[in-house]
């Protein structure tokens, strides 16, 4: 399946990075884009250690996150995701408990680099190392939409969890 990543939602700066969040997302809901959410309750495949899937065997939802696929087939962040987008709104969720502008900057210093570096582990699992990395100079520097096709195995996963 052949996806189309905006050099918009590419370039985002983010302040995420997997390796020193500690799952910070998943303790929040984010109501139907996480396979475990439950309304109003964080992942229930959560513990105090993190994640029980290994991140090769996660939910594409949880690995896409916090970008989600429309259905044109585009990547995107979503809006309950991005707090550059939706400061206010993001803090009544959360019930008012950040005092920075970029939510993630509270769990790991906010490097705020752009989003398709800040997730390339999770989108090369998807979309293949090689392939992802020959798009960011396209996405970042001629500053261009790529297509990318979407790795046989994740697309069935995807379609499978749908």
């Amino acid at each position: 399946m052949k996806i189309t990543i905006l050099h918009k939602t590419a370039s985002e700066l983010l302040g995420c990075d997997w390796n020193k969040c500690n799952s910070a997302c998943c303790r929040f809901p984010f109501g139907n884009l996480c396979m475990g959410s439950q309304k109003n309750n964080p992942c229930l495949y959560l513990t105090d250690l993190g994640c029980i899937f290994s991140m090769n065997s996660r939910p594409i939802s949880c690995l896409l996150f916090p970008f989600v696929i429309t259905k044109s087939n585009t990547l995107i962040l979503h809006l309950n995701s991005c707090p550059n987008k939706n400061v206010s709104k993001m803090k009544s969720v959360f019930r008012g408990v950040f005092k920075a502008d970029f939510i993630c900057s509270l769990c790991y210093g906010g490097d705020n680099l752009p989003a398709i570096q800040t997730h390339i582990e999770s989108l090369g699992l998807i979309f293949g190392y090689e392939q992802l990395l020959k798009s960011i100079p396209v996405l970042l520097i001629d500053k261009e939409d790529v297509t990318l096709t979407m790795k046989e195995e994740m697309f069935q996963r995807w379609q499978t969890e749908r």
